[in-house]
């Protein structure tokens, strides 16, 4: 996971992106559960990495945390 865009994956797995896109849009597909699986990870290390900035002292992550956290909470309100 270090970002590929399917377009860029197709080409490596020697696909046609159309045919690719097809299974990015079938969540039964191996290819659907793989590129998103690594997607999230990838969203993980990055949200882990801005908490740590965060709770070091960085203001812009400081904020974005904040940002998120209200995100969150509204997400979860009734």
């Amino acid at each position: 996971y270090c970002l590929f865009a399917p377009d860029e994956i197709a080409i490596a797995i020697e696909m046609e992106a159309a045919d690719f896109y097809d299974c990015l849009s079938d969540p039964s597909s191996p290819a659907y559960r793989a590129f998103y699986k690594g997607l999230t990870r990838q969203k993980l290390e990055c949200r882990q990495a801005i908490i740590k900035a965060a709770n070091n002292g960085s203001n812009p992550a400081q904020m974005w945390v904040m940002k998120m956290l209200d995100r969150v909470d509204s997400m979860t309100r009734d």
